[in-house]
Parts: C-alpha cells; sequence; structure tokens
C-alpha cells in the first residue's frame, strides 16, 4: 500500500492512492451448478494484444470454481457467435485441458456483434428443453463494446431477457479499452458485478480474489469521500468493489485520513472506510496520473 503525492505550479496539489482493501463482512450468493462464457474474438477485443492471457483467466476461472460450478459451455463471437461444443460440458481436468487446446488455435478477426452473443448466451441454440427451469450464470469476456449490428444499449440489455439468465458478470481490462456504461448496465441489471482483471507478474495477490468474487454480493461503488481532498475518482474507472481488490484513487489536495467508499448492493447502501496508507512517496509524475 502506498501514497504518491505530487504538486504542479499551476494547479495545485494531487494525490494517487494504491492500496488492497477487505470489506467488513460479505454475504454469499447461491451458487449456480451451470455456466455459460462468452468470450470475445473480434479483432476489436479490448485483449487482442495478448489474447493467450484471456484464455488464462478462463481456465482459472473454471479451475477456482470447480466446487460449485460443474459444468458450462464456451461461446466465441465476432460479428458471427460459435460455441467450442454445442452443450454443458463437465468442469474438470480433462475437459479443461482439451478446451484450452481449442482456445489457443483461435484468431481473433472480425467486428464485435455483442448483441448477438448475448441473445445466443441467453437463449443457445442447441438447448431444446424450453420448458426446463434450469438457470445458468453468465461471464461477459470482453470489453463490451459493440461495433456491428445492434448497438442500443437498451438493445443489448433485452438480449438477455431469458428465464435461465441468473446473474451476470464482467471481466474487463484494467484499460480504457472498455465500455463500462454497457458493462455496468448488462451486470446491475442482473445482480451481478464487472470486475477488473490485470495482468502483471508483479501483483499476485491481485489476481486471485477475482477468480471467486462473483461468489460474493458484489457492492457498486456509488461514492467517494476523503477529507482534506477533492475530486476523488477510481482510477481505471472502477465500478465495483470486492474482497482482496486492489484499489486506485487520484484526487486533488492532499487526504488527511481515510477513503471513506460509499457502497450498494440489493438497494443496501454501506459506508467502508479505507485507511490512508502509512508509506507516502513524492513524485511529479501523479499531477499526470490525475490527469
Amino acid at each position: 500500500d502506498q501514497l504518491l503525492t505530487g504538486e504542479d505550479p499551476a494547479t495545485g496539489k494531487y494525490f494517487a492512492l494504491s492500496m488492497y482493501s477487505q470489506l467488513p463482512t460479505t454475504l454469499a450468493r447461491p451458487s449456480r451448478g451451470h455456466g455459460i462464457f462468452a468470450l470475445d474474438i473480434s479483432a476489436r477485443s479490448p485483449y487482442d494484444t495478448n489474447f493467450q492471457q484471456q484464455v488464462e483467466l478462463l481456465q482459472q476461472l473454471l479451475t477456482a470454481n470447480e466446487d460449485v460450478l460443474k459444468h458450462f459451455a464456451v461461446l466465441t463471437f465476432d460479428v458471427g457467435t460459435h460455441w467450442l461444443q454445442p452443450r454443458f460440458m463437465e468442469n474438470n481436468k480433462q475437459v479443461r485441458s482439451d478446451l484450452a487446446k481449442q482456445l489457443y488455435k483461435l484468431n481473433l478477426a472480425g467486428a464485435t456483434d455483442l448483441h448477438r452473443a448475448l441473445r445466443e448466451t441467453a437463449q443457445p441454440s442447441w438447448f431444446t428443453a424450453t420448458a426446463s427451469n434450469l438457470k445458468w450464470d453468465v461471464f461477459l469476456l470482453t470489453g463490451g463494446k459493440a461495433t456491428w449490428g445492434e448497438t442500443r444499449p437498451r438493445a443489448l440489455l433485452d438480449a438477455l431477457d431469458s428465464k435461465h439468465v441468473a446473474g451476470v458478470y464482467a471481466y474487463a481490462p484494467f484499460s480504457n479499452n472498455a465500455d463500462m456504461d454497457v458493462l455496468d448496465l448488462l451486470t446491475h441489471a442482473h445482480h451481478g458485478a464487472v470486475f477488473h482483471t490485470e495482468f502483471s507478474p508483479y501483483d499476485t495477490a491481485g489476481r486471485d480474489p477475482v477468480l471467486k468474487a462473483h461468489r460474493m454480493l458484489s457492492w457498486r461503488i456509488v461514492g467517494m469521500e476523503a477529507a482534506g481532498a477533492a475530486d476523488v475518482i477510481s482510477s481505471g474507472n472502477i465500478r465495483y468493489h470486492y474482497n482482496g481488490q486492489r484499489l486506485r484513487f487520484v484526487g486533488r489536495g492532499m487526504p488527511t485520513g481515510p477513503i471513506t467508499l460509499i457502497l450498494e448492493a440489493d438497494g443496501k447502501k454501506v459506508r467502508h472506510t479505507v485507511k490512508r496508507p502509512k508509506l507516502q512517496i513524492n513524485s511529479p509524475l501523479v499531477p499526470r496520473m490525475y490527469g
């Protein structure tokens, strides 16, 4: 945990805060035994610079949740959609190994028809048991930027309208390449969340908590306060908070005490205090971080 401070002669003092945070209490979500992963393989995917890392995230999500996620299916999409297997597969080591071999052969190409992909995850073309009450969680591995077909946010949300869809969770890159408004709309409507993913060899602690974050109540960040500071915002446009998450804040001035997060879940608001780190480093680059 560290606090960076800096000053611009023309505009004043700035700060940047980086820390891991633990929520005081967490409530478990009902675990679904089935899940569908929608993997963006379009050329405009925010993961096009290192698609292998996104495949690894999918594999890690399956492995970490093997105890509750017993069956899964994987849909890849660009302007079209393709099921790696047109059925729910058993979540075990052998199946995951076979899946990885298929995924690493994929090539990124085409535009992103997100609407078509969402509609297919909500009602798979191969799922003929329409009278079934089976429910599944949807895991979106995409930046949420629709560049083909229907792009209106409301239409994208309507595409997920199905009695089979339970929670919707999105895994967005920690960058500006994601349409956070769209991902927030899709997940919030289904009591899910948007989780930021990072792929840094120096930040291994920040990776494990996100793998099981969907199993807990999703706390949405609706406000931030800090005594002695103003215009406090989250770096990377983070919208949700989960246990063990690495949080980054930037703002004007100098926080004289803790940062307070105003969190909301299921209509309930709580105030969560994040202590100010003891380690403080001065850097002339901090005003740039805010800008």
